[in-house]
């Protein structure tokens, strides 16, 4: 797994290689903002005392969708022994919620979600939206983690290049969107004309039947092709209708483009 939305981390059982045991689940995902990236993570053991460990990300030995796995037990370590990584615990960098602005001054949106890698722990994208009228783009969209200059408190910096790169996502968003809905009004033709197309096979199929089942003519007046229950045509009579109508359609078609 190259990497793994942080929310995902969260709950995540830790299990030890050397000992085979389980250590606890992941309650908190510790971030060190100098470095962009996650520092360690925090524990809830399985001990009776039910005590928080911390476990600093370069002891972890791999990150997968249903488990997180260390060398040893031991690498979970008690919060007193770590106390760089106690403080980011104890002062939480918030990402989720930040709002992300460019080193000019632009509000680009508000973080959604963060990733990162899981063999380096360093933050590789940011999933922003930006929902108001102080926000440059609408909808949601991605932000490189190489584009981040600093994680505040509340606030992320980013590089000017980052606007660029929303632009052309903006862009792109725009022309699936544009293609879609031209996609939709051709199906939705498609069915309106197959539609009809399927009326009108109905109903010749229906006088087909009904002349067949019909006596001679006669001075009487003729009766109405109602369809019903009763006189319903066969399918096979409707389809060969159908099929009957779709070529003539077609002859028009190319008799039109020729």
């Amino acid at each position: 797994m190259a990497e793994i939305a942080a929310k995902n981390l969260l709950g995540l059982p830790v299990y030890s290689v050397s000992e085979g045991e389980e250590i606890g689940h992941i309650r908190r995902v510790i971030i060190n903002p100098q470095a962009k990236g996650i520092m360690g993570l925090a524990v809830d053991t399985k001990s009776r005392q039910k005590d928080l460990r911390l476990i600093a990300f370069e002891k972890v030995h791999g990150i997968g969708n249903d488990a997180v796995t260390i060398g040893d037990k031991e690498n979970a370590q008690k919060a007193t022994s770590l106390p760089q990584m106690l403080h980011w615990l104890q002062q939480p960098m918030k990402i989720v919620g930040s709002r992300i602005i460019t080193e000019g001054g632009s509000t680009l949106g508000r973080a959604e979600e963060y990733y990162i890698d899981c063999k380096s722990g360093i933050i590789t994208r940011l999933d922003i939206t930006g929902k108001n009228r102080s926000t440059l783009f609408a909808g949601k969209m991605t932000i490189k983690g190489e584009h981040i200059i600093t994680i505040g408190a509340a606030t992320i910096v980013v590089k000017n290049e980052a606007t660029a790169a929303l632009a052309e996502q903006n862009n792109n968003l725009k022309q699936t969107m544009a293609q879609a809905l031209e996609k939709a009004g051709k199906i939705a033709q498609g069915t309106k004309q197959w539609g009809q197309n399927l009326a009108a096979a109905v109903e010749k199929a229906t006088e087909k039947e009904a002349t067949v089942a019909v006596a001679p003519p006669s001075p009487s007046p003729k009766p109405e092709n109602k369809i019903t229950e009763e006189n319903q045509p066969p399918l096979e009579t409707i389809a060969e209708e159908i099929i009957k109508i779709n070529q003539e359609d077609q002859i028009n078609k190319d008799e039109t483009k020729e």
